[in-house]
């Protein structure tokens, strides 16, 4: 007996500029609200994430403000609820 494994695709998930405002303000989940219900349909789901990961000691005055090391919460949220 075959064993199906299906496989879901997202990309350029960035999480700056307007979309960041918009996180802050509804959380890191709500740009996949609306369609939950299609990413949770797949036993295998990748995205790309354009942002930077940094370690919380790397300098403030170093960081693009586009591109903050909060942004990894999403990661770490995600794999769980999303």
């Amino acid at each position: 007996m075959k064993q199906v494994v299906t496989l879901a695709a997202v990309g350029d998930i960035c999480l700056a500029g307007m979309m960041g405002r918009q996180v802050q303000t509804h959380g890191y989940h709500w740009p996949f609200e609306a369609m939950k219900h299609v990413l949770h349909s797949s036993d295998l789901l990748f995205g790309n994430m354009e942002s930077v990961v940094l370690p919380p000691e790397y300098p403030d005055e170093c960081i693009d403000p586009h591109h903050r090391p909060e942004y990894v919460h999403f990661i770490n949220s995600s794999q769980q609820e999303l």
